[in-house]
C-alpha cells in the first residue's frame, strides 16, 4: 500500500488554505488521496465543491490539484497511473490508439487536466490524452469539423465496464488562456476565432472558455464540447462574454485603435462561415440525421431558426456588443481588486467570495462569472469600497515616508 509523501503533505495544507472560507469548496483529505493512489478503479482525483451554485476555482487550485499526482515518484507514478489505465481499457481494447502498449514502452505518464485528471501517455512513438468520460457533442462535432475541412483532435471513444474514455493524439501547444496571456492573436488566429465563435452559435455551443480552446502550431482546436443545441444558449453566451469567457471577449484585450476594424473583421468571418454553413446544409442536415436519430429533427430545426434567420446575425452582434462592454466595466473591477490583494493579501480571509473570485480570475482573462445569476453584485460595491481604503492608506504611508 502506497503512503503519502511529504511533499503531498505540504500541497494538502496548501490547498486547505486556497480553499478554507469558500463555501462549497472542500480541501482534498488524506483519506481521498489515499484512495485515489491506492484503487486502480479510481480514474481521476477531483475537486470536491459543490455544482450549480457558481463556486469558481482558479488556476493555483488546478495547480495543486495536478501536483498531487505528478509529485508521485516517477517509477511509482508510471506503475500507478498505469494500472488505472488498464482498468480503463487504454491498453486491451482493440479499438483504442494504445492497444496493447506495455509499461516498458511508456517514458513517461503524467496529470494535465484542470478540475479532474487528464492524463498524457508519453511514449517512443507519440504521445496521447487519455480522460474519463466522451459527450456524444464532441464525438459529432469531430465530424462537424471533418466535412467542414476543419482541424480537429481526431478523438476515438473506448468503452469498459459501463464507463466511456476518449483518447486523442497530444498536441502540445497551449490553452488559449494561456496563449493570450503571453501574447495577442495573429490575423490567422483571430479568423478561425471567429469562425469557430459562428458554428458554435449556430449549433448552440455552450461553455466555450478560453481554457477549452487549444492552440499549435498556428491552429485552433476545440475541446471539451459537452453542450449542444442549448435552448438558451444566447443567454448563456451573454453571461459568458461579460465575464471574459467566450471567444469575442478576446477583444476586451485589444488596444483602442484597432477595435473597431477588427471587430468589423471579425463579424465578417462570422458571415463568411454562417455562408458556408448555408451552402453545406444539406451535408450537415444529414450528418444531424444519421448521428442522432429520434433527436434530428429538433436539432436540425434548432439550427435554420439561426441560420436562415433574418435577425440572428444583427442580434449576435449586439448581445457579443453589449456583453463586451460589460466585461470591459468588470475588468476595471478586477484591477481593483488585484491592487487591493496587492496591498494587504490577507484582506481576502475576510470575505470569501472576494476569495473566490480572485483566485478563479487570477492568470486568467475572465471577470466574476455568473455573478449576476447568483446575486452577489454586491462584491463590486466591496471592491470599491477597500480600493478607497487602499489609496487612503497609500495616501498616509507616503506622507509618512516623507516626514
Amino acid at each position: 500500500m502506497l503512503e503519502i509523501n511529504s511533499n503531498q503533505v505540504n500541497i494538502l495544507n496548501e490547498f486547505r488554505s486556497l480553499v478554507e472560507g469558500i463555501p462549497g469548496f472542500e480541501p482534498f483529505s488524506q483519506e481521498t488521496l489515499l484512495a485515489f493512489v491506492n484503487d486502480p478503479l479510481i480514474f481521476s482525483l477531483s475537486f470536491n465543491k459543490t455544482k450549480g451554485n457558481g463556486i469558481l476555482y482558479g488556476l493555483d487550485h488546478a495547480d495543486l490539484r495536478r501536483k498531487l499526482v505528478n509529485t508521485i515518484p516517477d517509477e511509482i507514478r508510471c506503475d500507478l497511473l498505469f494500472e488505472k489505465l488498464e482498468q480503463a481499457g487504454v491498453f486491451n481494447q482493440p479499438d483504442s490508439p494504445l492497444y496493447s502498449l506495455t509499461i516498458d514502452e511508456i517514458v513517461s505518464v503524467g496529470d494535465i487536466g484542470m478540475g479532474h485528471s487528464v492524463y498524457v501517455v508519453e511514449t517512443n512513438t507519440g504521445s496521447w490524452v487519455i480522460k474519463e468520460g466522451v459527450d456524444e457533442h464532441q464525438l459529432f462535432y469531430e465530424k462537424l469539423l471533418t466535412l467542414l475541412d476543419w482541424p480537429t483532435l481526431d478523438l476515438k471513444k473506448i468503452e469498459r465496464n459501463g464507463k466511456c474514455f476518449s483518447i486523442f493524439k497530444y498536441l502540445g501547444g497551449q490553452n488559449l488562456n494561456r496563449y493570450t496571456q503571453e501574447k495577442l492573436l495573429d490575423e490567422n488566429l483571430e479568423i478561425q476565432l471567429a469562425k469557430q465563435a459562428a458554428l458554435a452559435d449556430y449549433f448552440g455551443r455552450g461553455d466555450r472558455h478560453f481554457e477549452n480552446y487549444m492552440v499549435f502550431e498556428g491552429t485552433l482546436y476545440p475541446i471539451d464540447v459537452s453542450f449542444l443545441f442549448w435552448t438558451n444558449n444566447e443567454d448563456w453566451l451573454l453571461s459568458y462574454i461579460k465575464a471574459g469567457l467566450a471567444e469575442f471577449s478576446y477583444y476586451s484585450l485589444v488596444k483602442d485603435d484597432l477595435f473597431l476594424c477588427k471587430v468589423e473583421a471579425f463579424f465578417e468571418e462570422y458571415k463568411t462561415t454562417s455562408e458556408l454553413l448555408k451552402s453545406n446544409f444539406n451535408s450537415i442536415k444529414l450528418l444531424v440525421e444519421n448521428f442522432y436519430g429520434d433527436r434530428a429533427n429538433d436539432y436540425i430545426q434548432f439550427i435554420k431558426d439561426r441560420l436562415y434567420s433574418d435577425s440572428f446575425l444583427f442580434s449576435q452582434q449586439e448581445l457579443y456588443i453589449n456583453g463586451l462592454n460589460f466585461c470591459k466595466e468588470r475588468t476595471t473591477y478586477k484591477h481593483k481588486l488585484e491592487q487591493v490583494v496587492s496591498y494587504n493579501p490577507s484582506i481576502l480571509e475576510g470575505y470569501p467570495y472576494l476569495k473566490m473570485y480572485y483566485l478563479a480570475d487570477k492568470g486568467r482573462h475572465s471577470t466574476f462569472f455568473l455573478i449576476e445569476k447568483f446575486e452577489r453584485e454586491s462584491v463590486f460595491k466591496l471592491i470599491h469600497k477597500l480600493s478607497d481604503q487602499v489609496k487612503e492608506n497609500e495616501k498616509i504611508d507616503i506622507k509618512n515616508l516623507t516626514h
